[in-house]
């Protein structure tokens, strides 16, 4: 009798441990999930044209839909001067971490991530192959995310160009849909990316992902500032002379370009500053605003 208690006791610890371990297995996949409807994307485009230029765009992924019996999502976007989300009509599913689109005009899905990939292994996306060429992990929010250090192939030599890296849940560090930055016209570059957890990447020389993907209103205790188009000066007023701030500007790519510390209303001297989109970020007691300026 007591060896059938003891069989079935260890039984149940087996059963109990494949239950969590499943849970957090299942958990686990949720959390490092590309398709998160709190994850916000923001990158620019270097566009090499006539008339150079760089753009600037968010992505996010929202509204379910079913499509030939499968569940996809939509993916909006809004351009960063604009303000407002529009579909992209885009369509986007992920499922066994692989991550597939579907674009309007076409009759069939494509792939455009697998992080089921290993060392040496090779995919086809957007006409060309890639193969890795190492895998690795990341903890980012005290969870790890598997990496991929992919290069493409080229059939004539065979031989790895224009590297890329993947992070599971985030994607390409060349932004959403630009694996690699395969268009000779431009070159993407994924700023940040962050979700409800918080930030899940920001580039290395972008050293404000927070305030780029968070900007607070700026009439906050009796704090100002304004016109929000500058030419030569920017005015910043308060309700009192005692109140104590650090003021930072940041150019759109996330540099600090100036800080000081101010007392009361002041008048901030633009006029050497290109024409462009920053940030000015105030801090201090209980205060903590940013907000967008355009100069022109």
């Amino acid at each position: 009798m007591a060896v059938i208690f003891k069989f079935l006791n260890m039984k149940r610890v087996f059963l109990i441990t494949c239950a969590l371990f499943n849970f957090y297995l299942c958990h686990s996949q949720v959390k490092t999930a590309l398709i998160d409807t709190t994850t916000i994307w923001f990158q620019n485009f270097r566009i090499y044209s006539s008339t150079p230029h760089i753009d600037y765009r968010y992505y996010k992924i929202a509204d379910s839909i079913m499509v030939d019996n499968l569940s996809y999502f939509h993916l909006f976007y809004k351009d960063y001067i604009e303000g407002k989300w529009k579909t992209s009509d885009i369509l986007i599913r992920e499922i066994s971490k692989k991550v597939y689109i579907k674009f309007p005009e076409a009759n069939h899905e494509t792939l455009l991530y697998d992080f089921n990939l290993n060392v040496h292994d090779s995919i086809l996306i957007y006409s060309n192959y890639w193969i890795v060429k190492a895998v690795d992990s990341i903890k980012i929010n005290n969870i790890y995310r598997k990496t991929l250090d992919l290069r493409q192939l080229h059939f004539k030599s065979w031989e790895a160009d224009k590297g890329d890296k993947w992070i599971e849940g985030v994607g390409s560090i060349h932004g959403l849909l630009s694996l690699g930055g395969n268009d000779p016209n431009s070159y993407s570059h994924l700023l940040c990316a962050k979700n409800q957890d918080g930030i899940l990447y920001q580039d290395p020389e972008c050293e404000c992902c927070e305030i780029i993907l968070n900007i607070k209103e700026s009439n906050i205790f009796g704090l100002k500032l304004y016109p929000t188009i500058i030419s030569n000066r920017l005015n910043i007023t308060t309700n009192s002379t005692n109140i104590k701030y650090l003021y930072k500007l940041y150019d759109l790519e996330g540099r600090l370009l100036n800080q000081n510390v101010y007392y009361g209303s002041q008048v901030i001297d633009c006029s050497s500053l290109n024409n462009g989109i920053y940030f000015i970020q105030l801090t201090g007691k209980n205060t903590n605003i940013t907000k967008k300026i355009i100069k022109e």
